[in-house]
């Protein structure tokens, strides 16, 4: 028998340092979330116009042996995409994974400062949304001569943590496509600051050991998202469907 499909509203598109492949998630109607495993190709994607608020439909399986905290991976015989999100319905998709703080949505206690969770205590999920004040998000220009994009912000909880990796893969390339410009930074900056409301999409890296020994689960930024007005990169529902314009 055929496994029932089901919708899944995009929450992030996130991208690696190898740059065919990229990571996607996103949430069921009744709040489960999904990261299709294996990883979607950026052709495939780039052809479908898979983006933030695109509606993908699929068989999702959960692996049964998936560890904490990556327990939302899914994998699927079939992907396709079905249609796109109004800004309202996208907005349901971040509140439906929405924690107060980072320590509650990751099941573990978390310091100021602290981007890397050690694999001694895994947390208990790797996605989640947070809402954070405008004037608590900063995008950080200290690592653009690199060729890094890195963010700092600070929860509910006033928990702070700084220069965590962007990957969310629409921001990083419009930065990339602006020359990795100072001003490109402290434009956006301004604009996140002109917002009611800021939701992040945070994630957790696979396991990893860091060239000063620290090995864990690290967080990252995979997508930033903010209403009423969507940052500039990102087109409006009329033109494209996907969420957060105007």
């Amino acid at each position: 028998m055929r496994a029932r499909e089901e919708e899944i509203v995009v929450t992030e598109v996130t991208r690696f340092r190898e740059p065919a492949r990229v990571c996607t998630a996103g949430v069921t109607a009744d709040g489960r979330v999904v990261r299709p495993i294996p990883y979607l190709l950026a052709d495939f994607c780039r052809k479908r116009g898979i983006r933030p608020g695109a509606i993908l439909v699929g068989d999702w399986r959960a692996v049964v042996d998936a560890s904490p905290p990556h327990v939302e991976d899914c994998r699927y015989t079939r992907v396709g995409v079905s249609g796109t999100a109004s800004a309202e319905r996208f907005r349901e998709a971040l509140r439906a994974t929405l924690a107060s703080t980072m320590a509650e949505g990751f099941g573990v206690a978390i310091r100021s400062r602290q981007k890397c969770i050690p694999e001694s205590t895994p947390p208990q999920r790797s996605l989640l949304t947070v809402r954070v004040s405008p004037a608590r998000f900063w995008l950080q220009p200290d690592d653009l001569a690199s060729g890094r994009l890195k963010a700092r912000f600070r929860d509910s909880g006033g928990i702070e943590l700084q220069y965590v990796s962007v990957t969310d893969r629409g921001l990083f390339e419009h930065v990339a496509n602006e020359g990795f410009r100072v001003s490109t930074i402290r434009r956006l900056n301004r604009f996140v600051r002109s917002q009611e409301e800021v939701y992040l999409r945070l994630g957790l890296s696979r396991r990893y050991q860091a060239p000063d020994g620290r090995t864990g689960f690290w967080i990252q930024l995979n997508g930033v998202y903010t209403f009423p007005q969507s940052l500039s990169y990102i087109p409006s529902p009329e033109a494209s469907g996907v969420p957060g314009g105007k």
